[in-house]
């Protein structure tokens, strides 16, 4: 489907226009909907809640159940697709532009990644989209949903401030709230908390009595548990984080050699070369000149 017929559909069923880029209604689908393939199409972000029924909603051909709380959030380039179970299915439809609350973004505590979904280069894992995926949700968030609703449909002095702002809180509520069901199950979680832990402070120092914290395990536990699933150590995790960011710097750049191991995390030049030479079978200057030789 072409931009054209996105802009008409968009126009015609939510209508937004760049000045204030944001669009909230009350739908009713039922199993005998046709045409639902229209969703597929969009240039905005979406954000579903469920207020009744029960159904799956399609993401990217991965299924979720979803019944009433569950709460979704729906990428401008994500295919999707509702599958009703019940008699009917009443949701929230949420649509924005990420204009409409850019100004605030830089002042978010950004964990777990949550609000980097807005940028060009986010990348959804698995193991992320379990954040962005709120199987049972409080139910005052029903009433923040009611109440922007209510803020949309009037007219009354600085709506669309208002609007912002409870925008804001949305997000940051549903922020907790994928946080602490994604770190419900921690074993499961671990991996992926420590490899994004690393990847956030791998070019500096590196305490495992921090990462315990934040996991919120031991650390004999957390040792045990991490070198379980993936076969080595963290020590070695954060090794290797270091070394990718190495090679790509040495293929990227013309920074010095040295200079590349302490931006790295590094601390000593000798070691740097001893560690580099064991995962890609080469000296630095050596890959620079032919990277793909030895990678």
């Amino acid at each position: 489907m072409d931009m054209e017929r996105i802009l008409y559909i968009r126009k015609r069923y939510l209508p937004m226009d760049h000045d204030f880029p944001f669009v909230i209604r009350r739908w009713v689908h039922q199993p005998s909907d046709s045409g639902l393939h229209f969703l597929h199409c969009r240039d905005f972000w979406k954000i579903v809640y469920v207020i009744s029924g029960t159904g799956k909603l399609d993401i990217n051909g991965k299924s979720y159940e979803i019944e009433a709380g569950s709460v979704l959030f729906v990428r401008p380039d994500d295919e999707t697709n509702y599958r009703i179970d019940s008699s009917r299915l009443e949701i929230y439809n949420l649509c924005f532009l990420p204009e409409l609350i850019a100004s605030r973004l830089d002042f978010l505590k950004n964990d777990y990644r949550f609000f980097s979904i807005f940028s060009d280069d986010f990348s959804m894992s698995s193991e992320l989209a379990r954040i962005f995926y709120i199987q049972d949700s409080a139910k005052s968030l029903h009433g923040l949903f009611r109440s922007l609703l209510a803020e949309y449909r009037g007219d009354a002095v600085n709506r669309e401030e208002l609007i912002r702002a409870m925008m804001i809180e949305l997000l940051i509520r549903l922020q907790r709230l994928g946080i602490r069901t994604f770190l419900g199950d921690k074993e499961t979680n671990v991996v992926w908390m420590v490899r994004n832990y690393i990847d956030c402070n791998f070019a500096g120092k590196v305490e495992l009595n921090a990462l315990t914290k934040r996991v919120g395990l031991s650390r004999s536990r957390l040792c045990a548990v991490f070198r379980k699933v993936t076969g080595h150590c963290i020590s070695d995790e954060l090794s290797l984080r270091r070394l990718r960011e190495a090679a790509k710097l040495l293929t990227t750049t013309t920074l010095p050699v040295a200079q590349i191991c302490f931006r790295c995390g590094f601390n000593d030049v000798s070691l740097f070369y001893r560690h580099f030479h064991r995962r890609f079978h080469t000296t630095p200057l050596l890959f620079r000149r032919n990277p793909s030789a030895e990678a």
